[in-house]
């Protein structure tokens, strides 16, 4: 059996962290300090194309063993995803909060609870907030395929579940990965703990590729970037999953667009 997310909205779910409206401010600081246009990397040459297996192979080993079973009770991440046009002022920005409230065991299933609260900015200045929980429930005892990254957009983060649609076709390019060692999040960097890292420094993985999508009779090039670190808690794990994209507008043009998602902070939670 497959983890089922079960969701539910709770109104009342309470602010985790007081460091959230900083990371609003944090955020826009670096949007406006960057000038890359994205455009001659999405026109560069493809180079070799390799076997989706291939990717995802380098996928499941930076991700590491691919078992929620090993999401900790108190684990806790801030993440934040921006879409935009890399030539205009147009985008958007979410911050999505996520801690693990309980982990029990009923049934020859392990239910993780937890709770969330979603943020959404857009570029009019607007804003909505949503608060809700998830259940995960997973059977005991999972076997690799249960957990296996499986192949789906690359603009998905590798631990979910996602496919794509039947009769798509996908090809890989030029895959790169490489590996460092580095500190972790500014935020996580600055807590008393460091998250719970000790020392306070981080493994990182590297996956660079490119995919060509076809889907009825329309191709879409991405670039594709993944930064891991199994040191992270589970679900924080992919802490950068970024794609360059091409979005045809009005007038035929076709301007760079990329969409990211980064966990700016996080906690490790208790060991079971």
């Amino acid at each position: 059996m497959k983890p089922i997310f079960q969701k539910s909205v709770e109104p009342s779910l309470p602010l985790f962290s007081s460091a959230f409206r900083f990371l609003i401010a944090l955020f826009f600081l670096m949007l406006a300090g960057c000038a890359e246009d994205g455009l001659e990397e999405l026109k560069e040459d493809l180079g070799p194309q390799v076997p989706y297996e291939t990717r995802d192979s380098a996928l499941s080993k930076a991700t590491g063993e691919q078992n929620p079973t090993l999401i900790r009770v108190d684990d806790w991440h801030v993440s934040e995803t921006s879409a935009r046009l890399l030539l205009g002022d147009f985008r958007t920005f979410s911050l999505l909060e996520l801690l693990v409230v309980s982990k029990e065991w009923m049934n020859n299933q392990t239910i993780i609870n937890l709770s969330l609260r979603e943020t959404k900015y857009e570029s009019d200045g607007s804003n909505t907030e949503d608060h809700y929980s998830n259940r995960l429930v997973i059977d005991d005892n999972p076997t690799n395929s249960d957990f296996s990254v499986g192949y789906q957009p690359c603009s998905v983060n590798p631990l979910k579940r996602v496919r794509l649609p039947e009769g798509a076709q996908v090809q890989v390019f030029k895959i790169e990965s490489s590996t460092q060692v580095a500190p972790p999040p500014i935020l996580v960097a600055k807590s008393p703990t460091c998250g719970g890292l000790n020392p306070c420094s981080m493994n990182y993985v590297n996956v660079k590729f490119d995919e060509l999508l076809s889907f009825k009779g329309e191709t879409q090039r991405f670039n594709c970037r993944f930064k891991i670190s199994n040191q992270a808690p589970y679900l924080a794990k992919v802490l950068q999953n970024c794609v360059k994209y091409l979005v045809t507008i009005e007038d035929g043009r076709q301007i760079p667009a990329e969409k990211c998602t980064s966990v700016v902070n996080f906690r490790i939670g208790k060991a079971d």
